[in-house]
């Protein structure tokens, strides 16, 4: 047999002879590695910008939302994010009824997270309390200030436009604020 004849393997069942194609496996793992490296920083930052609805809405809110309330590191750091989450949620619904996408369950969704993320507060205003009451005093003023100014934001809105489009959020604000 030459040497020749050694590369090319006839094939039962092809009829035909082929040859081994030989796949450069530590670049193909180079590349992919780099390509999912970008698309791990890019679409993290892409969502930021999401609002329900999106398709990038579930990344903001499942995994950047909770990794940075994983980092923080003391219970007034979790008051300060849940809070500030809240007022996110507040704030996506007044863009999604201004746009005039806010459906019911949308609606439905963001009144639930409101509630969520207050109670989320309270739990570690409530926490902190044990060991130091000025600063759990401190964190419920600044919550309480939180849903007084969703509540007139969402009032205001509601008066501006004539309609009950945000009842379920002016609703959802008040009981976090009755909570």
């Amino acid at each position: 047999m030459t040497q020749a004849s050694a590369k090319v393997i006839p094939s039962p069942l092809m009829g035909d002879e082929y040859r081994s194609v030989r796949i450069p496996l530590a670049m193909l793992l180079k590349w992919s590695a780099a390509v999912s490296a970008v698309v791990l920083m890019v679409v993290p930052v892409l969502a930021e910008t999401a609002i329900p609805g999106d398709t990038l809405y579930a990344i903001k809110v499942r995994f950047n939302e909770e990794l940075r309330g994983a980092l923080a590191s003391d219970p007034y750091q979790k008051i300060e994010w849940e809070t500030e989450r809240l007022e996110r949620r507040v704030a996506e619904a007044q863009l999604l009824a201004d746009a005039g996408r806010l459906t019911p369950a949308a609606e439905a969704d963001v009144a639930s997270a409101i509630i969520s993320h207050s109670a989320a507060a309270q739990e570690n205003i409530d926490s902190i309390r044990v060991n130091d009451k000025d600063e759990a005093a401190i964190a419920t003023i600044n919550l309480a200030s939180a849903l007084d100014v969703s509540a007139e934001v969402l009032g205001n809105k509601e008066e501006t436009t004539g309609t009950s489009s945000t009842s379920a959020l002016v609703s959802a604000v008040s009981e976090a604020r009755a909570a």
